[in-house]
């Protein structure tokens, strides 16, 4: 794989969360493993790396200022000065930091594109507060790269912690459908903030699946990317 990441493993602070390796997860501290998620049987790969002190010092920053979405479908081998002229577009001002954040977010957008072989991709990169997404589901497609680089990451079940069959609201409160599909809240899983995970949808296969994940249940603000592959209709 010829896709060059800029940031490799550095010390993050101790999760909260269980975050060791289980049935249909795989773990590891360098990207070049990226692959493993079109395993069968894998619905969340994750490379366990830290962000530089600068970096996370900046992207806490970002986070901190109102919610906002840079959102662009781009080349996979665009570079991270195309990234940064869209994120320039919601941060005009010349934050500190956001040339590094982009050439991290151009790089990981080339690491998706390479490993599920698309040329072009969607990139998203999002100031949030509260759970964007705060209902346990799988999401309807192929294969999606997240990154949290400020605030709590994704949260997420192992494949015998779900209760798949409870999957969607079904006209009930959230808490509710919440709890039947995850029955032991001390089996939810959180990715620790820098990790980069790519997490298998309910596309990859013909019977469905993919990884039961939901936005952190927290107030914090959140500074996310989300890059998702374009995949070409072929005649």
């Amino acid at each position: 794989m010829r896709t060059s990441l800029i940031f490799g493993p550095r010390a993050v602070a101790p999760p909260q969360f269980p975050v060791s390796g289980t049935a249909g997860a795989v773990f590891d501290r360098r990207p070049g493993s990226a692959a493993a998620i079109l395993r069968p049987g894998v619905d969340l790969w994750a490379w366990r790396r830290g962000l530089p002190e600068v970096l996370a010092h900046h992207a806490e920053a970002l986070a901190a200022d109102r919610p906002r979405t840079v959102r662009a479908a781009l080349d996979a081998d665009g570079d991270g000065d195309r990234v940064e002229r869209l994120i320039a577009e919601r941060w005009p001002a010349a934050v500190p930091g956001r040339r590094m954040l982009a050439a991290d977010a151009a790089s990981l957008a080339r690491l998706l594109a390479e490993t599920v072989g698309v040329r072009r991709v969607t990139v998203r990169v999002q100031v949030s507060r509260g759970a964007a997404c705060p209902l346990f589901h799988v999401d309807a497609m192929t294969v999606r790269l997240l990154c949290t680089y400020a605030g709590p990451g994704t949260e997420w079940l192992a494949a015998g912690d779900a209760d798949r069959s409870e999957l969607g609201l079904r006209r009930r409160p959230l808490a509710r459908a919440n709890a039947a599909i995850a029955p032991d809240p001390g089996r939810i899983r959180r990715l620790p903030a820098g990790w980069v995970a790519l997490l298998k949808g309910d596309r990859a296969r013909p019977s469905g699946g993919g990884l039961i994940h939901r936005s952190p249940d927290s107030d914090e603000p959140r500074l996310v990317l989300v890059v998702d592959p374009i995949h070409e209709e072929h005649p």
